[in-house]
């Protein structure tokens, strides 16, 4: 049986590579925004329909190799089947790579990733631990996504490992929600209402400090969202 994980792991680049990795995701949001622009207008969300429209001006207007214009295409797509009465905005820093857009390189100090940038590949270290190192080994991932948050770069690598089938007779159906955040057949369940006057409370204190708009409140409101998602990924965990 195939496991499929995301293993998230630290880059450590030199100050050029940083420089070169940071321009390129620059320009995958810019040409996500391009593209949802033009998909809205038009009201063109196939992606096949949408790659003849956008493909070549996508890469001539922000240099893109050709397997990230068509990740950008493919990512604007794929947001679009999810709302369509509104222009969707893409904002943060993170772009989908492929087998051909990246790959690990392991040599005996360390793993590197080789990533396509804007120039040249970057060959960046992955800075991570025992645990992730022992997830990368003998796979070849065809699918990760690059992203920089709070000033440093991750690379979100997805393996596919083999486990054992699980034993026993005696499975579980497991639903998921938000009003109950688990309902399994054997009884057990989880309320989510907590949970969500909690998330209200977060949203609201967010949109009173974008109200006020000063330095302080800025940093506040990152301080904030880095709070706020650890709270929520250590609850969804438990």
């Amino acid at each position: 049986m195939k496991l499929s994980k995301t293993v998230v792991c630290k880059l450590k680049p030199t100050a050029e590579d940083s420089e070169k990795l940071l321009a390129t995701l620059k320009a995958f949001r810019d040409s996500c925004n391009y593209i949802s622009q033009i998909a809205f207008e038009r009201r063109v969300f196939n992606p096949v329909a949408l790659h003849h429209i956008v493909y070549q001006e996508t890469r001539a207007k922000f240099r893109l190799p050709a397997n990230l214009a068509i990740r950008a295409r493919d990512r604007v797509a794929k947001a679009y089947k999810q709302r369509r009465n509104k222009l969707l905005k893409f904002t943060k820093l993170s772009m989908d790579l492929d087998e051909r857009l990246f790959r690990l390189v392991f040599k005996p100090d360390r793993i590197y990733a080789s990533i396509s940038t804007l120039q040249k590949r970057a060959k960046v270290p992955l800075d991570i631990g025992e645990y992730q190192r022992k997830l990368l080994e003998d796979v070849k991932p065809t699918h990760a996504v690059l992203v920089y948050r709070d000033q440093v770069f991750f690379l979100n690598v997805t393996v596919n490992k083999a486990v054992q089938e699980p034993k026993g007779n005696n499975p579980v159906g497991v639903d998921i929600g938000m009003n109950k955040l688990v309902v399994a057949s054997n009884g057990f369940r989880v309320k989510g209402k907590a949970i969500l006057k909690r998330r209200r409370c977060f949203r609201e204190l967010r949109s009173s400090l974008q109200s006020k708009g000063t330095r302080s409140s800025k940093r506040a409101l990152k301080r904030l969202s880095g709070k706020e998602r650890r709270w929520i990924n250590s609850v969804l965990h438990q």
